[in-house]
């Protein structure tokens, strides 16, 4: 992916690492904060949606509920910048998930 920075282009980023099912999730995201719609972020893929919605909407943010924490680093940072873009945005940060059950991706 050469020397771009994805993390200044959300959609560069989508595009060149995110599959179909990624831009599928960060589009129905991005519709539901538009209608005030409640999102349930579930697993660290999805988190992985969530955090390329909230960079390319930061109202995004306040849809969000997140449901369990998984055991791959990944989403920690993730669930990490995402607060960080509510914050920076001046909106409250989306609360911590409610489930943590140790589980990885695909259990």
């Amino acid at each position: 992916h050469g020397d771009k920075d994805f993390r200044a282009d959300p959609k560069l980023a989508l595009q060149a690492v995110g599959g179909a099912e990624i831009a599928a999730l960060v589009g129905g995201m991005l519709e539901c904060s538009e209608r005030r719609i409640p999102v349930l972020v579930d697993g660290f893929i999805v988190t992985a949606a969530a955090l390329v919605a909230s960079l390319m909407d930061a109202t995004a943010t306040q849809v969000m509920l997140f449901a369990t924490r998984s055991t791959e680093r990944g989403q920690a940072t993730a669930l990490e910048l995402i607060r960080r873009v509510a914050r920076d945005s001046g909106y409250p940060e989306p609360c911590e998930p409610a489930l943590n059950m140790g589980l990885r991706m695909g259990e």
